[in-house]
């Protein structure tokens, strides 16, 4: 999977590399591997950004859900008690000491579920924190086929079209083009959104 992202990633780099070296002049080996460089280093600083910063604010908001618990619950429970007070006080004693306890057996248990809730999702925040090596190694791995693959797109294009039977050539090289061209411009609307 890492060579395939960065085969794809190459591939859509292909069209900014051949505007500069028809702007530059200069030779396509020396502007790949800046442009896929500085392409590669934007996007992984901010998806590396993006996951420490959803790892960090999901652990700390587990974390706060069981104190968060302990300062609404009496809130929410004494408003209910106020608003039916009169309705629980006008029921006979056995009826309402029945509801007394269904009601304080639900506190109870919510109080439980949401301490086991935070225990299971701090561990599932500890696993993802034991996994990002792993991700890591795998964002590298991207990168640097990507930095050898971005050069040798023509290359590849033409191992690629030996393999397509001739009468599925040109089928298949309108497929790529409208393909290329409708994630080219589905980024670049990404791009301007994200901005924005």
């Amino acid at each position: 999977m890492p060579f395939i992202i960065a085969l794809i990633i190459a591939f859509l780099l292909q069209p900014i590399i051949i505007a500069l070296v028809k702007k530059t002049k200069i030779n396509q080996k020396i502007v790949a591997p800046i442009i896929t460089t500085i392409f590669m280093a934007v996007v992984m600083t901010f998806i590396i950004f993006l996951i420490y910063r959803l790892i960090s604010e999901l652990g700390s908001f587990v974390g706060t859900l069981p104190d968060w618990y302990e300062n609404i619950a009496p809130v929410i429970s004494e408003k209910i008690e106020t608003a039916l007070g009169s309705i629980i006080r006008a029921l006979p004693d056995e009826l309402r000491d029945s509801i007394i306890d269904i009601a304080n057996n639900f506190s109870n248990y919510l109080q439980t579920q949401l301490l086991e809730l935070s225990k299971s999702a701090l561990a599932w925040v500890a696993n993802a924190m034991a996994k990002l090596p792993t991700v890591l190694l795998t964002i590298l791995i991207i990168v640097i086929a990507t930095f050898f693959t971005a050069g040798k797109t023509d290359k590849i294009k033409t191992v690629i079209k030996r393999q397509i039977p001739d009468k599925y050539k040109s089928v298949s090289g309108q497929m790529y083009r409208t393909f290329g061209k409708t994630v080219w411009k589905m980024i670049k609307s990404y791009v301007i959104l994200f901005f924005i």
